[in-house]
């Protein structure tokens, strides 16, 4: 849960840089966002008010250690070697819910239009090519959007973020589904975080990371990845 308001805290500095055309402060400190042609009104000592803080806080819980545990036995039966699993897709769709629930609920975005909003940042990552067919290592799209929609509390959890049974349906699509794949096949990284694994071992994961995505693959690169004892990635010239 305090992961979840985490991410709703992120997800709302992120719709204010991007929705906000406007915003004015009284001596009240009260803060007016006018975006689209709409408006809501935060009052307090944070650009937060206290309203959009019980509804980050009480927002539903999308993952629990069984699921995930789940989720993890269910791969491992497919592939163990898969870069982009059941898991790294739900953590995507659970991204996109939490963005969409911000949307709604500060901005008064419908739906469907929230939905599309919190879509866009996995849009503008690279996509394989139009009729390019997304191959996972020992199960398909079709098998992890069927897996998504019977895994609860996180199907029920997604579909209250986003309010509405069909955009939900549309996020579980298996086109859907294919095509935030298809992106992180392209654009994710893998990520060594050094003492961070089990006994202090380095914990190996992968990520996306909008600006390291923008850059070509080279057989004689100019430049490595180089990590520390924290998810952060830095860039290292080699000459």
């Amino acid at each position: 849960q305090q992961q979840q308001q985490q991410d709703g805290f992120t997800g709302i500095r992120r719709v204010r840089r991007r929705l906000s055309s406007k915003q004015s402060a009284t001596t009240n400190d009260e803060v007016r966002t006018q975006a689209r042609g709409f408006s809501n009104l935060c009052t307090g000592e944070t650009m937060y008010c206290s309203t959009c803080f019980e509804r980050l806080s009480t927002r539903p819980q999308f993952m629990t250690p069984g699921l995930l545990q789940r989720w993890r036995s269910w791969q491992a039966g497919k592939s163990l070697d898969s870069c982009v699993g059941l898991e790294a897709l739900a953590r995507c769709c659970m991204q996109v819910a939490s963005h969409a629930a911000t949307l709604r609920e500060v901005h008064g975005l419908p739906a469907g239009d929230a939905l599309h909003a919190a879509l866009l940042p996995f849009d503008r990552l690279a996509a394989p090519p139009s009729g390019a067919v997304v191959a996972l290592h020992g199960t398909s799209p079709a098998e992890v959007s069927e897996q998504l929609l019977g895994s609860e509390p996180f199907h029920s959890a997604v579909v209250s973020a986003i309010g509405c049974q069909a955009a939900a349906a549309q996020l579980f699509a298996e086109s859907t589904i294919a095509a935030l794949a298809g992106r992180l096949v392209l654009n994710a990284a893998g990520i060594q975080v050094l003492g961070a694994g089990r006994r202090g071992l380095p914990l190996r994961a992968a990520g996306v990371y909008v600006l390291l995505s923008t850059m070509n693959h080279s057989c004689e690169p100019s430049a490595e990845m180089l990590f520390g004892d924290s998810s952060t990635v830095m860039l290292k010239t080699l000459r």
